[in-house]
């Protein structure tokens, strides 16, 4: 059952790129904060927690994994 739910996790993924994608182009179209700007951040969050949900060991290999932990490093090593 949990390999099931496992393989929807990447449309998660695509929504929230699709609603981050479509959030910026209304915000630099109509360069107001609009409800539909406010809408597609939603749409962002909402795919970003469904695939926590549907896929959460791989979502806690993404924060805690080591690339997450050294990376920051090489960040303030390069200012």
């Amino acid at each position: 059952m949990r390999q099931d739910l496992r393989r929807f996790a990447p449309i998660g993924l695509w929504l929230a790129l699709f609603g981050t994608v479509c959030s910026i182009v209304f915000l630099v179209v109509f360069r107001e904060y609009s409800f539909v700007v406010k809408s597609c951040i939603g749409l962002a969050i909402l795919g970003l927690a469904s695939y926590a949900i549907f896929d959460p060991l791989h979502a806690l290999s993404i924060i805690t994994g080591r690339k997450a932990r050294f990376g920051g490093m090489v960040l303030f090593m390069t200012f």
